[in-house]
C-alpha cells in the first residue's frame, strides 16, 4: 500500500525478488537448439561411460573431523566427519562442460583456491562417510 496525493491509499503489486532472480538464473543457460550436435554426442558418450566406481578418489585430499550431533561418547572420541576436496580445474577425467556446470550450479562448494568440497557426517564410521561423499560427488557430476 502506498499513500498517494489526496490522502488515499492504493495497492501496488511488486513481484517477489526470488522469482526475478530465478528467471535470470534460468535464462543464462543455452537452449537445446543452441548446442552443437557434437557437444550433445560428447555428453551422451560421457554419461554412458561414467560410473561411480570410475571416480579416482585416491587423488583427492581427504580429512577427518569430529562429527556433531547424537552419538554419546563416540562423538567425542572418533573423527568420522569426512571432508573430501580436489582442485576442479586439475581433474582431466571431468569434461570441461561438466566442470563449468559444476562451477555454475555448485559455486558454494568451491573455495577461494578452486577446490571442490564434499562433506559427509551421515554415518558413524569413516568408511561409510567416504562412500557417501563419493555418492554425492557422482550425483553432482551426473546431473
Amino acid at each position: 500500500m502506498e499513500l498517494i496525493a489526496g490522502g488515499s491509499w492504493r495497492y501496488v503489486f511488486r513481484a517477489p525478488l526470488r522469482s526475478v532472480l530465478a528467471a535470470r538464473w534460468y535464462s543464462q543457460y543455452p537452449k537445446l537448439d543452441d548446442i552443437a550436435a557434437e557437444d550433445i554426442a560428447a555428453v551422451r558418450r560421457f554419461r554412458e561411460k561414467f560410473t561411480r566406481d570410475a571416480i579416482p578418489h585416491k587423488n583427492f585430499t581427504t580429512t577427518f573431523h569430529r562429527s556433531g550431533g547424537a552419538g554419546g561418547q563416540n562423538v567425542n572420541k572418533v573423527s568420522t566427519k569426512v571432508y573430501m576436496r580436489f582442485t576442479l580445474a586439475e581433474q582431466s577425467w571431468i569434461p570441461a562442460y561438466v566442470q563449468q556446470r559444476m562451477r555454475d550450479i555448485d559455486s558454494s562448494r568451491i573455495n577461494s583456491r578452486g577446490e571442490y568440497l564434499v562433506v559427509s557426517e551421515k554415518t558413524r564410521t569413516q568408511r561409510q562417510n567416504i562412500e557417501d561423499c563419493l555418492d554425492k560427488l557422482w550425483q553432482h557430476i551426473d546431473r
